[in-house]
C-alpha cells in the first residue's frame, strides 16, 4: 500500500495533528476496505458509484487532505499562509467577484450592453434556450447592470442616473484583477470621478473619496513626474512639461499651499504623463510641493473640451467649488482652433488652425470604436452633453498623508 500524499503548505500544531490523524484514518479505510464491506453484510455493491471502486476512494482521500488541512488552518486562529480566509492559499480557485466577471466579459470582446447581450443569447440559442440556463443569463445580467449610481441629495440631478453603457464602463474601470498593475489605481480613480461627472455630482473630490492605495499611487506618479522634470522643460510633443509658478502667499493659499511651498503647472499631454496614466485623469493640473521637494497636493477641474467645462473667469481657481451658472459648453462646441493631433485648442495656439464648432454627433462619429477605451469615454461624454447631462468635478487632493 502506498499513498502519494501532497505537501501541505500550512503550518501549526493544529494542522500537524490533523494531518497525522487524517493519514492514519485514510490508510486504515483503504487497508480494511474489503473486510469492512464483507463484515457489515452489505457488500461493495451497496455503495453508489464511484465509491464502489477502491482506487477511486483512495484518490478522493488523498485529494481531501489538502482541502481539509486548509479548513483546519482557517479555523485554528493562528497566523501565516492560509489564515484570515486568504483564498489565494486555497487548493480550489475562489469564485469570481462581480467586478472580475465584468472585466473578463469585456476583455473577451463582448458588447457590454444588456439588450445587445440578450439579443445575442437568443440568436445563438435559436430563441429557445434551456429554461435553467436562460434564467442564469438573466441573473447574470441583473448582477452586472443593477444599482446604477444616483445622487438624490444633489440638486438639479433629475435625469442624471447612469445609463447601462455608462454603468458598464464604470464597472470596468474598477477591475480588481490584477490590482498590482501600476496603472490600475489611477484608472479606478478616473472611473470614480467620471461617474461623479455623469451623475451630475459636482461636490469637490478629495483624498477622503479615495482608498489609501489609490491616493498613494497618484502621489507616487506625480512625485516621479516632478523629480524627472525641470522648469520650462519641453516634451517631445512640444508642450512645456512643468512650469514653476511665481505666486505670492495669498495666491498660494488659494491652492492650499503654505508660504514655504512651491506651486507648479504640470502638463500631462505627452509620453511622460501618458506612461504614468496621468494624461487621461488630469490632463493639466496645479501641483503643490513642500520645502523638502515632496508633492503634497494636486488641484484640477475634471471637465471636457468635448463635454462641459467650468468657467473660472470669476477669479476662482481649479479644484474649488463653483456655481451651476459657471458650467459652459466645452471648447469643441465654441470658437476654437485644432492642433495637428485633432484636439480642440484655444484660438491662437501656435501650430493650430481654425475649425468650425463641432457637434456631439461629430465627436461620436470620430470615436465609434467600441473596443478603444479612450474613444468609449469621449463617446459617452459627448452623448451626455447632447442630453444636457454632466457636471464638471473639482479635484482637490491633499496628498500629505498618502
Amino acid at each position: 500500500m502506498s499513498f502519494n500524499w501532497p505537501d501541505i503548505p500550512f503550518t501549526g500544531a493544529e494542522v500537524e495533528a490533523f494531518v497525522d490523524a487524517y493519514k492514519g484514518l485514510a490508510e486504515s479505510i483503504y487497508e480494511n476496505w474489503d473486510n469492512e464491506a464483507l463484515s457489515n453484510g452489505y457488500g461493495i455493491s451497496y455503495l453508489e458509484n464511484p465509491f464502489t471502486n477502491k482506487n477511486v476512494v483512495k484518490e478522493l482521500l488523498i485529494n481531501g487532505l489538502l482541502y481539509s488541512s486548509f479548513i483546519i488552518k482557517q479555523r485554528s486562529g493562528g497566523g501565516g499562509p492560509g489564515t484570515n480566509f486568504d483564498l489565494s492559499s486555497s487548493p480550489h480557485r475562489p469564485p469570481l467577484s462581480t467586478e472580475e466577471k465584468e472585466f473578463i466579459i469585456k476583455k473577451l470582446g463582448c458588447v457590454f450592453d444588456p439588450e445587445e447581450m440578450r439579443d445575442a443569447w437568443n440568436e445563438n440559442t435559436g430563441g429557445n434556450p434551456p429554461p435553467r440556463l436562460d434564467d442564469a443569463v438573466e441573473d447574470l445580467l441583473d448582477e452586472l447592470f443593477e444599482n446604477g449610481p444616483t445622487n438624490p441629495e444633489n440638486q438639479d440631478n433629475e435625469g442624471c442616473d447612469l445609463t447601462a453603457k455608462e454603468q458598464g464602463s464604470y464597472n470596468l474601470t474598477q477591475q480588481t484583477i490584477p490590482v498590482s498593475l501600476s496603472g490600475d489605481p489611477l484608472i479606478r480613480t478616473k472611473g470614480e470621478v467620471l461617474r461623479a461627472y455623469l451623475s451630475c455630482d459636482n461636490d469637490v473630490f478629495t483624498e477622503n473619496d479615495l482608498p489609501p492605495f489609490q491616493c498613494g499611487a497618484i502621489k507616487g506618479a506625480l512625485q516621479a513626474f516632478y523629480n524627472e522634470t525641470s522648469n520650462e522643460q519641453v516634451s517631445e510633443q512640444g508642450n512645456v512639461l512643468r512650469r514653476d509658478l511665481n505666486l505670492n502667499d495669498e495666491q498660494k493659499a488659494q491652492y492650499g499651499a503654505s508660504p514655504t511651498d512651491t506651486v507648479h503647472s504640470f502638463n500631462f499631454y505627452n509620453t511622460w504623463g501618458e506612461n504614468r496614466d496621468l494624461r487621461t485623469l488630469f490632463g493639466t493640473a496645479i501641483v503643490v510641493v513642500n520645502s523638502s521637494g515632496q508633492v503634497v497636493r494636486i488641484v484640477d477641474d475634471f471637465d471636457f473640451v468635448y463635454g462641459r467645462e467650468i468657467d473660472r473667469s470669476d477669479g476662482s481657481v481649479a479644484g474649488s467649488a463653483y456655481n451651476n451658472n459657471q458650467i459652459i459648453d466645452g471648447l469643441c462646441y465654441r470658437e476654437h482652433w485644432v492642433d495637428s493631433d485633432g484636439n480642440c485648442v484655444p484660438v491662437g495656439t501656435p501650430g493650430a488652425v481654425p475649425e468650425p464648432p463641432r457637434t456631439p454627433q461629430n465627436i461620436r462619429d470620430e470615436n465609434s470604436n467600441a473596443f478603444a477605451a479612450g474613444q468609449v469615454g469621449r463617446w459617452i461624454v459627448a452623448t451626455a452633453k447632447e442630453n444636457n447631462r454632466g457636471k464638471p468635478v473639482p479635484i482637490n487632493l491633499n496628498l500629505s498623508n498618502c
